[in-house]
């Protein structure tokens, strides 16, 4: 078993199964100290009018229902907090575009290579319309 580096965040985008071929295509971030089973996810779920942003700890690193797990970049452990003061200062919307909005916020704070969120940003369309933007870039909670 490898050993869990405690020094480092690894961040990835995770795209999830669609539990039915009709339900859209959900995204997510994880963040894991790379090696270890068990990581955060942090994303944005439910439905128009009814949104909620999703803080998850202890989640399995390779579970069943993500499809692909995309690694984005390696932070210091203790950055780990602004990822999520960065989740949650969001405005809550479609998955897509929450991940995509978090990716540039990331970005912002020199957290994400620049360039990210536009590479990402023509990936796997789901033609959402849900798009209430970044919110504003220096405000957190």
């Amino acid at each position: 078993m490898a050993s869990v580096d405690r020094h480092h965040l690894d961040l990835y985008l995770a795209i999830c199964k669609p539990q039915d071929p009709e339900d859209p295509v959900h995204w997510m971030m994880m963040m894991a100290h790379p090696g270890a089973e068990r990581c955060t996810w942090l994303h944005c779920e439910g439905f128009r009018g009814d949104r909620r942003t999703e803080i998850e700890e202890g989640k399995r690193f390779n579970s069943w229902g993500i499809d692909t797990k995309d690694f984005l970049c390696r932070i210091p452990v203790s950055e780990g907090i602004t990822v999520v003061q960065e989740a949650l200062a969001l405005p809550k919307q479609s998955c897509r575009w929450w991940v995509l909005y978090l990716m540039l916020r990331l970005e912002d704070k020199g957290l994400m290579p620049e360039g990210t969120h536009n590479h990402w940003k023509g990936h796997r369309d789901t033609g959402s319309t849900e798009n209430f933007g970044t919110g504003c870039l220096g405000e957190t909670y």
